[in-house]
């Protein structure tokens, strides 16, 4: 998972040292693998047109036992499937409007 901050530095008239930020866009995105074939997944990511269904959210649970939660989740890339014996996966990109974990999700700064 990749958390990508767009952050503007605004500097006064004739100033060399900026004067104020302002942070003009945050997102997430990554890759999840699901245990599936690509056929049997797609429907849960994509409307009969191949377009991307909004998904409520993920949950992501971590080795150590966290957890970190996605919402409002977008599937930007049809998945691919890799085979080891009998357990077939599907690996699929994502982004992600908001990101909460510990019973906290972000807020808009702005808001």
């Amino acid at each position: 998972m990749t958390k990508n901050v767009d952050i503007e530095t605004i500097y006064g008239s004739g100033q060399t040292l900026p004067d104020g930020y302002a942070i003009n866009q945050v997102s997430y995105e990554g890759e999840m693998t699901c245990k599936g074939n690509r056929q049997d997944l797609d429907s849960h990511f994509f409307d009969g047109n191949g377009i991307p269904q909004v998904l409520d959210s993920i949950t992501i649970t971590h080795f150590e036992g966290g957890e970190t939660s996605f919402y409002e989740v977008l599937v930007t890339s049809e998945g691919y499937s890799a085979s080891a014996g009998e357990t077939v996966e599907t690996s699929y990109e994502y982004v992600a409007m908001r990101k909460g974990s510990a019973g906290s999700v972000d807020t808009d700064p702005t808001g």
